[in-house]
């Protein structure tokens, strides 16, 4: 979840997303928890946009990403996102924050097998009527979050974060 707790809203515009590099070579190769992906098989990141008291907004349409599309006879128009691409947040309309979900075609006993994982940047939003402002600018100009063993590092933060699980608990 990306919360925006400054009490404003926000009208999304876009932000770019890629597959995390386990994930993509999950996908093309399998690995011991996920199978390599042939005819058929999908990974998908579903952007949700946040009411005021930070739910899913049913109300409103989600934003559909196909990080991984096999569903061809064809495989040479199978894609398998290995790049930055953009994608166009504006069917979401004024967020106060947004969530992010992943499904694959790859489940054991109703979980994924695929690492769900996937990288963002430059997530842009309007101001109201104003002036497209690129959060990654604005507060994340030199923001690190790593990843350790057992502990998240935040490194040059320059205002309060919040992390979320893509399930939503709040780790920080």
């Amino acid at each position: 979840m990306i919360l925006f707790n400054d009490g404003n809203t926000y009208d999304a515009v876009g932000v770019y997303v890629c597959n995390n590099s386990n994930t993509y070579h999950s996908i093309l190769n399998g690995d011991s928890y996920a199978k390599k992906f042939a005819q058929g098989d999908t990974l998908v990141l579903k952007i949700h946009a946040l009411d005021e008291y930070y739910a899913i907004d049913d109300s409103k349409q989600n934003v559909v990403v196909y990080l991984a599309d096999c569903r061809s006879s064809d495989a040479s128009a199978w894609k398998i996102n290995k790049g930055w691409e953009w994608i166009d947040l504006s069917a979401l309309g004024n967020v106060s924050g947004l969530a992010f979900t992943m499904a694959s075609s790859d489940v054991s006993y109703g979980y994924m097998n695929t690492p769900a994982y996937f990288c963002l940047d430059k997530l842009t939003v309007r101001e109201g009527a104003g002036e497209v402002v690129a959060l990654s600018e604005v507060s994340t100009a030199a923001l690190e979050i790593c990843m350790r063993a057992g502990y998240i590092e935040v490194v040059n933060a320059t205002a309060p974060i919040e992390i979320y699980t893509i399930s939503g608990m709040h780790v920080l």
